[in-house]
């Protein structure tokens, strides 16, 4: 492999860590605001469920908004997780055709020093704010 070879690959990989970097903080920014905002409709709802019809919309069928969009941002989580996970394999091939040395390379040897703690936190979150929305609709509706 020659010189220009390696510098574009070098240059690639660069590029595709900062798409990680920044696919990590969308990811963590939507974990916060999900639950602001499924906190504050939840907030809005709990004063203003009164269990009478209200205008063209009853407010018991709102209730499991909360809950849909607790699934919106999981789902979102899942497609940037799978990208992330695919950026990630990218670079490990890369890794392998620079021939680096053995234990060198993040991605070649991220077993050894990451667990995907971000990823097992992450869906916990998620599920566990679309299992107590569900619960809350439930009672509530």
């Amino acid at each position: 492999m020659d010189e220009r070879h390696i510098e574009f690959l070098s240059k690639e990989m660069e590029s595709r860590r900062e798409d990680i970097q920044a696919r990590v903080l969308r990811v963590e920014n939507d974990m916060r605001y999900g639950l602001l905002s499924i906190g504050g409709l939840w907030a809005w709802l709990l004063t203003h469920n009164t269990g009478q019809e209200s205008g063209i919309y009853r407010l018991d069928l709102a209730v499991w908004l909360p809950l849909l969009l607790a699934l919106f941002f999981m789902a979102k989580w899942i497609v940037q997780d799978q990208r992330i996970r695919g950026i990630s394999l990218y670079i490990e091939r890369v890794e392998m055709l620079l021939q680096l040395p053995e234990g060198a390379g993040w991605e070649s040897n991220r077993h050894l020093y990451s667990r995907n703690g971000l990823a097992w936190v992450t869906h916990g979150f998620w599920t566990l704010l679309i299992i107590l929305n569900l619960a809350v609709a439930c009672y509530l509706s």
